[in-house]
């Protein structure tokens, strides 16, 4: 009883294993030691070809083409003599071969194993046809693209280096955009520039590899074409476009096979049409989003086009204007000698009679002279504000940079207008940052920079007023600052400002834009109460604006005004320069001295009191030596040499030598030198008295 059912249940798991081999999707083959194929399920037999009676018997290699059959037979006679195995246990790819003598790739596994003493070998085999297939088309794929993308990298090079070729540019692009895509024709259409007409620019034949044109299209005669083109917004595919009207005669008619907009400004500027003989070709997505990245590059060329025009335009327009500036220019130049020799004559003798030396004038007279004077004088300071600012706009007038004083520049501005300001009972004060030196400036024209603005400060505040002068180191200006009408320069560095504020009428914020124009007026009756050239304020500008700097205008009306020029600070080299003192109020003095001292390799600082310069000297770096001026507001030179030398306070300084500029000559020079001075000079100091004293301080220093 065990013994029968024991029977029944290996029948049954035979049939079960019958049924499983029977229904397996993948080929299963089952051979003998010599390749003798023994049995195979229905997935073989539809994979070959063959029926079963057929399979039976037959060698597996019968099963192969050349050369997979002859590898595979040495492979197996090599592991059934050697024991070494090379495929067995292994899946590898061959290709079969079927009954009707077509081939496919297959995927092979082959396992042994041993029945009744006897080596037997089971093959499984799945045919890959449809994964190699898929495989291919992934690397046709990766080909495609990869040839678009270079296609286009190198079609972006050449647009940005033929930014002045557009015809070679548009020719280069259809031509690679037909070789790309292996589309018979690639052909390009722009509106033009009043865009009633569509152009043909070039067709590119790729059999012909030439290009040829066609007729122009009035955009009139085909309403409903352009009317569908802009709805749908391009990507047409038909073989009706007018784009095709005068094509050559074909063999098999051309075909539309992508008509898509080039745009501008958010309109249509042009098409791009891609054409056919075979109206079954149709684009792939990827072909088509290269297109568009070639539509994209045509773009870039219109809009470098139009720039380029502009450019040509604005090119011949600033020639015009050169050549008109130059003849303003010349006519300036020849205009002002020939007003200049009448002026001086007028300006001469109007002088001497409103001055008495060719006699005395009767009241009348004298007030008639004198007008004629101003007038003359104001006339002549008109001409050289003119060509002063002709110069600088043609590009004339150059900077003359130079190791300037800072400080110097201030004093001696204020001293050009405070006799003006002080006929009209008008405060003055100047200050400045203890850590300006010496900077490289032009310094005639930064002076008179400052002498229009002071004048100009003067002139518009009322009697008792104040006007402050003041030089600092500034980064770039608080955007509350209204700047002029110019563009605004840009300056990593520090930049020198220097301001003059005043307490005077003040300037209203729509008139602000109006100050540096010149000539122009912001209110005619202040012309009639303030009289001026109206240039003094343009030549600020232009100065400012030559050295790379700027102007801004702060003002309420009521209550005044300040000016400030920022000009590009850069500090004068010190080296090991030598730095010097110099005590005197007299700017020109001042000026003088710091010049003869920086052509003899010494830098300085000066004060203008004998008080000043003991503050001075307890906060600043100590000098090689003082010029020192008997004459001071205050204290005296004397008293200061006194002090200086004997004092406990100042005990540090007794060593510092002092030469002092005297008016009194030998009468006291005697006296400074038993008070300690090195050397009395008398006025006015000379370069090569200098010298002198310097070989002096040399030679006992050594």
């Amino acid at each position: 009883m065990e013994l029968k059912e024991l029977e029944k249940r290996a029948n049954s798991n035979e049939k079960y294993l019958e049924n499983v081999v029977v229904h397996l999707v993948d080929a299963l083959i089952v051979i003998d030691e010599l390749g003798t194929i023994e049995s195979c399920n229905p997935a073989t037999t539809h994979l070959f070809g063959y029926s079963e009676h057929e399979m039976l018997g037959k060698n597996v290699i019968t099963l192969m083409p050349e050369p997979d059959k002859s590898e595979y037979e040495a492979y197996f006679l090599n592991y059934l003599e050697t024991g070494v195995a090379k495929i067995i246990g292994k899946g590898r790819e061959v290709v079969g071969q079927r009954k009707d003598g077509s081939v496919f790739p297959m995927e092979l596994s082959v396992n042994e194993y041993r029945f009744e003493e006897e080596k037997h070998f089971i093959g499984t085999l799945r045919d890959i046809s449809a994964r190699k297939a898929m495989e291919q088309e992934i690397k046709r794929t990766d080909e495609r693209l990869m040839k678009q993308y270079n296609s286009y990298l190198s079609l972006s090079t050449f647009v940005r280096r033929a930014s002045t070729n557009f015809e070679q540019a548009y020719n280069k692009i259809i031509q690679e955009c037909a070789e790309t895509l292996r589309v018979d024709w690639v052909g390009l259409w722009l509106f033009n520039d009043k865009r009633d007409t569509l152009l043909c620019q070039n067709y590119y034949s790729s059999e012909q590899k030439a290009f040829f044109t066609l007729p122009s299209l009035l955009v009139s005669e085909h309403e409903y074409y352009f009317s569908e083109l802009l709805m749908e917004g391009g990507l047409l595919a038909n073989d009706r476009t007018p784009l095709l009207s005068d094509f050559p005669k074909q063999d098999n008619p051309p075909a539309s096979i992508l008509q898509l907009p080039i745009r501008k400004y958010k309109s249509i500027s042009g098409v791009f049409n891609l054409v056919n003989q075979d109206e079954t070709r149709v684009l792939r997505a990827d072909e088509t989003q290269y297109v568009k990245s070639l539509s994209m590059l045509v773009e870039v060329l219109l809009e470098e086009e139009s720039r380029r025009r502009v450019r040509e335009q604005l090119k011949e327009k600033n020639k015009e204007l050169e050549l008109a500036s130059e003849m303003k220019s010349q006519f300036l130049s020849n205009m002002s000698h020939e007003l200049r020799t009448p002026l001086n004559a007028i300006i001469g003798f109007s002088e001497l009679l409103k001055d008495g030396v060719l006699g005395p004038l009767t009241d009348e007279q004298g007030q008639y002279s004198t007008e004629i004077f101003d007038s003359g004088s104001h006339l002549l300071d008109l001409i050289n504000g003119i060509l002063d600012l002709s110069k600088i706009e043609a590009g004339k007038e150059l900077l003359e940079l130079d190791e300037v004083s800072v400080q110097s520049i201030l004093q001696n501005s204020l001293y050009m207008v405070r006799d003006q300001a002080s006929e009209r009972n008008i405060s003055i004060t100047e200050s400045s940052d203890e850590e300006i030196t010496a900077c490289w400036l032009d310094g005639r024209k930064t002076k008179q920079i400052l002498i229009n603005l002071l004048s100009n400060a003067v002139k518009f505040t009322p009697e008792g007023g104040k006007i402050a002068l003041s030089a600092m180191i500034d980064k770039m200006p608080n955007l509350e600052f209204k700047f002029d009408d110019s563009e605004l320069i840009q300056c990593e560095g520090q930049y020198l400002k220097l301001s003059v504020s005043d307490t005077g009428i003040g300037i209203s914020e729509e008139n602000i834009d109006k100050l540096f124009r010149p000539f122009e007026q912001i209110d005619g009756s202040l012309t009639r109460e303030f009289e001026g050239t109206g240039l003094g304020l343009s030549l600020v500008k232009a100065m400012a604006e030559l050295h790379g700097g700027f102007v801004t205008v702060v003002s309420t009306p009521g209550e005044g005004s300040t000016f400030s020029v920022y000009l590009p600070y850069k500090e004068a080299e010190a080296g090991n320069k030598p730095l010097v003192l110099i005590i005197d109020d007299d700017p020109n003095a001042i000026e003088l001295t710091d010049k003869q001292l920086n052509s003899l390799g010494y830098r300085s600082r000066s004060v203008k009191s004998a008080e000043e310069a003991l503050v001075w000297l307890g906060e600043n770096e100590r000098p090689t030596w003082i010029v020192l001026d008997e004459l001071l507001p205050g204290m005296q030179g004397m008293e200061f040499l006194e002090r200086l030398k004997n004092e406990n306070e100042y005990a540090e300084y007794n060593d510092i030598p002092v030469i002092v500029i005297s008016i009194k000559g030998s009468d006291v020079a005697q006296q400074y030198y038993q008070n300690g001075a090195f050397s009395v000079m008398d006025k006015p100091v000379s370069k090569e008295g200098l010298k002198q004293i310097i070989l002096q301080l040399s030679a006992t220093s050594q």
